[in-house]
C-alpha cells in the first residue's frame, strides 16, 4: 500500500512541475527532488532515536502524522497549468515505444536502476562486515542523502545549460565507477568519501531522469509517458535489490559474475564480485543512454 501511494502521488507532482517550467525545468525539478534528500537525512536519524523509546507502533504513527502534514501542504500548493486532454492511444498508450529514442531510453533506465541503488542499499551492511560499528555505519546513509541535496540542485541547473542527457551520461558513468570501487573501501574515511560521491552523482538521475521524456513529445500525454517510464524504473529497482542480496551472500563461486565488468583479481571478497556485476550493468545502461541521446538528437553538440 505504501508503494501504491507513493506511485500515485509522485507521478502527478513531477508532471505538474514540468508543465509550469520549460527554460529552467531542470533546476525546478532539482529543487523539487532535493526535498527527498532532506527526508532521507531526517527520517533515518529520527527513527533510530524514537524507536527504542516509543516502540514500533507509535514510531510509525508519528511518521504518518508528519507525512499527512507535509502532503497536506503540497496538495494545497499544487495547481495544474493546462486543462485535461484526452490523449490518443488508450489508457496504457504503449505505442509510445514506437519512438526509438523513448524505447532505448526506457531500456537504459532499466539496466541503470538494476544496479544503481544497490550501493546505497548495502552500504551500511558492507561497512559492518568490514568490522565498523553499526552506530558509525548507520550515518553513511545520511551522508549520501545529504550530498544528494546539493547534487539535485547543481545538476538540475547544469542540465538547463548543457542538456539533460548530456549531464546524465557522465554522471551515470560515475555511478558505475563508484559502485565498483565501493566494496574495496573498508575504512571510515574511504566509505565517507564514497557515500558523499555516490549521493551527489545519484541525485542527477533521481532529479533529471524524467526530463528527457518531456522533450520526446507534447504535453497532451506527458503524464502517461512519465507513468510508463516510472513503471520501468520500478521494475528495474525491484529486480536489482533481490539479486543484490543473493549475490552478497555468495562465495567466490560467482567469479564469472565479477568478471562481467572487467579487470578484477580472483581474490576479491564476495562484495567485490557482487558489486562488479552491478557496475557492469550500470555501464550497459550508460551505453544505451548514449544511443538514446543519439536517436533523439544526432548532433554531438546538441543540447538534449
Amino acid at each position: 500500500m505504501i508503494g501504491l501511494g507513493c506511485g500515485l502521488t509522485y507521478g502527478p507532482c513531477i508532471t505538474i512541475v514540468t508543465h509550469w517550467w520549460k527554460r529552467r525545468r531542470g533546476l525546478a525539478l532539482g529543487v523539487a527532488s532535493s526535498g527527498s534528500a532532506i527526508g532521507g537525512i531526517f527520517f533515518p536519524v529520527a527513527l533510530r532515536n524514537i524507536l527504542p523509546k516509543l516502540g514500533f507502533n507509535w514510531t510509525l504513527r508519528i511518521v504518518g502524522f508528519i507525512l499527512v502534514f507535509a502532503f497536506s501542504i503540497a496538495n494545497l500548493c499544487l495547481a495544474r497549468r493546462l486543462p485535461p486532454r484526452k490523449a490518443a492511444g488508450g489508457f496504457f498508450g504503449l505505442r509510445v515505444f514506437r519512438n526509438a529514442a523513448f524505447a532505448v531510453y526506457a531500456l537504459s533506465s532499466f539496466f541503470t536502476l538494476f544496479g544503481a541503488f544497490n550501493a546505497g542499499a548495502f552500504l551500511t551492511s558492507s561497512a559492518v562486515s568490514y568490522g565498523l560499528s553499526s552506530n558509525i555505519a548507520f550515518y553513511f546513509v545520511a551522508m549520501h542523502n545529504g550530498s544528494s541535496f546539493f547534487g539535485a540542485v547543481a545538476f538540475g541547473s547544469l542540465s538547463d545549460r548543457l542538456g539533460t542527457m548530456n549531464i546524465l551520461i557522465p554522471t551515470i558513468t560515475a555511478i558505475g565507477v563508484i559502485t565498483i570501487v565501493w566494496p574495496f573501501c573498508g575504512t571510515v574515511p574511504s566509505l565517507s568519501v564514497i557515500s558523499v560521491l555516490y549521493g551527489f552523482t545519484l541525485a542527477a538521475f533521481g532529479s533529471l531522469s524524467l526530463l528527457p521524456i518531456a522533450a520526446m513529445g507534447g504535453t497532451e500525454d506527458l503524464g502517461r509517458r512519465m507513468g510508463i517510464m516510472n513503471t520501468v524504473f520500478g521494475i528495474g529497482s525491484l529486480c536489482g535489490a533481490p539479486l543484490g542480496g543473493l549475490l552478497v551472500s555468495t562465495s567466490l563461486g560467482y567469479k564469472a559474475v565479477g568478471y562481467f565488468s572487467g579487470e578484477f583479481m580472483p581474490h576479491c571478497p564476495p562484495y567485490g564480485w557482487f558489486d562488479s556485476f552491478l557496475g557492469g550493468v550500470i555501464f550497459l545502461g550508460t551505453i544505451l543512454l548514449a544511443l538514446a541521446r543519439f536517436l533523439a538528437a544526432a548532433r554531438i553538440r546538441a543540447k538534449f
